[in-house]
């Protein structure tokens, strides 16, 4: 399947959207040869974000900023098919980001796996 397919059938996924973006201004190779899902940040407050390193000229990382909104998931009681009256038990819907936002920023380092630049010592900065 070729790249335009493929976004055909992700559109609008995380994924999917960092796939076409990288193939829209790299190309096929770049596309093809990237370390998808290179660094992954922790949640803050509401907001995850996905580093994916892109081999350009210069090396790029094309960051992809997760928003999610909360959602209620206080467990349903079978009997009566109601959720138990308990104070609301809030989580970050993963499944649904309400925004995505792509930005693409230098990446100062060799386009290398993470564990092989984490093995070698290399330092680098994730903004």
């Amino acid at each position: 399947m070729n790249p335009l397919q493929e976004y055909k059938q992700s559109q609008g996924t995380v994924i999917g959207e960092i796939r076409y973006e990288i193939f829209q201004r790299y190309g096929q190779v770049a596309y093809e040869t990237a370390h998808y899902g290179w660094h992954h940040s922790e949640v803050i407050d509401n907001k995850r974000k996905i580093y994916t390193l892109v081999n350009s000229d210069p090396i790029k990382f094309l960051v992809a900023t997760e928003t999610f909104t909360t959602m209620d998931i206080t467990p349903i009681n079978p009997e009566t098919g109601q959720k138990f009256d308990i104070a609301p038990i809030l989580a970050l819907d993963y499944a649904n980001p309400i925004n995505l936002h792509l930005e693409w920023i230098d990446a100062n380092i060799p386009f290398l796996p993470k564990d092989v630049l984490d093995g070698q010592g290399v330092v680098y900065n994730l903004s």
